[in-house]
């Protein structure tokens, strides 16, 4: 089995917390992998909207497509812990970036997730792809290296 890596940026640009719920709990009495990209999801969005950038309803209608995701899973998660989830962003290029979401356990030294998600920006009207958002661009300027 070929060993995947995703390397966390330098730059933190979001933090939250999240508690391991019973829906999140498979049969191995641990978090079920499915739940990870429901995470992902929820997370993708509160990163967003926390940014200003309300995907459901942007008034320039530009939205997202969710291309891939890499998951590298490196410990269990169980019913209650409390996870510290990091948000950064990398790969950013011309129409598209990539979110890293980082997830461990409050005073773990190992990771429990974590989540290389590929975004393609997509104006839902015009039903193409388009440019990252300026306002996307001037939030992560002084925060991440833009080239």
């Amino acid at each position: 089995m070929k060993k995947e890596k995703i390397f966390f940026p330098e730059t933190t640009l979001w933090r939250t917390r999240k508690v391991i719920a019973e829906q999140d709990i498979n049969f191995a009495q641990h978090m079920g992998n499915e739940r990870i990209l429901v995470w992902a999801d929820e997370i993708r969005t509160q990163f967003l909207t926390h940014i200003g950038w309300d995907i459901q309803c942007a008034s320039d209608k530009i939205g997202i497509i969710v291309a891939n995701h890499t998951i590298v899973y490196q410990s269990e998660g169980f019913l209650g812990d409390e996870i510290l989830i990091e948000v950064g962003i990398d790969y950013l290029k011309e129409c598209s970036f990539d979110m890293i979401i980082r997830c461990r356990k409050e005073g773990a030294q190992k990771n429990m997730v974590i989540i290389r998600t590929g975004i393609v920006c997509f104006n839902y009207e015009q039903r193409e792809i388009v440019r990252v958002p300026n306002q996307f661009i001037e939030f992560l300027k002084g925060k991440i290296n833009i080239t």
